[in-house]
């Protein structure tokens, strides 16, 4: 389910389970879709940032995935804080120079925040 830009979301909360043995996933994940009418070999560069006192952080990143969606789990184990975040991807094509960003999700995010870098 798409969560607009500018609401907020919590990084604490777990997905439902399809079994107990299997573990939680994280509740949130960001996805893009991407023309690839070549069907080259595509890598995906994800950021998760925070502005914390103005300063704007990476909370956890992922670069050259092969997936084109993002899970947005559990960060640090103290808190919680409630930030401005975004979600970052950036798509490379084997070709640098045609390779893309931009902001796919924006809003506030309530997490844990001891592993902000």
């Amino acid at each position: 389910v798409a969560v607009a830009s500018g609401s907020t979301i919590d990084l604490r909360n777990d997905n439902c389970r399809i079994s107990v043995i299997l573990p939680a996933k994280p509740r949130y994940s960001a996805e893009v879709q991407v023309q690839n009418p070549s069907g080259e070999r595509l890598t995906y560069d994800w950021t998760l940032l925070v502005t914390v006192n103005g300063v704007e952080r990476t909370l956890y990143g992922q670069t050259g995935s092969l997936e084109s969606s993002f899970d947005l789990g559990r960060y640090g184990n103290v808190g919680p804080s409630t930030n401005a975040c975004r979600v970052t991807v950036r798509v490379n094509a084997p070709e640098a120079s045609r390779s893309k960003g931009q902001t796919v999700w924006s809003g506030f995010c309530t997490y844990n925040p001891t592993q902000v870098n």
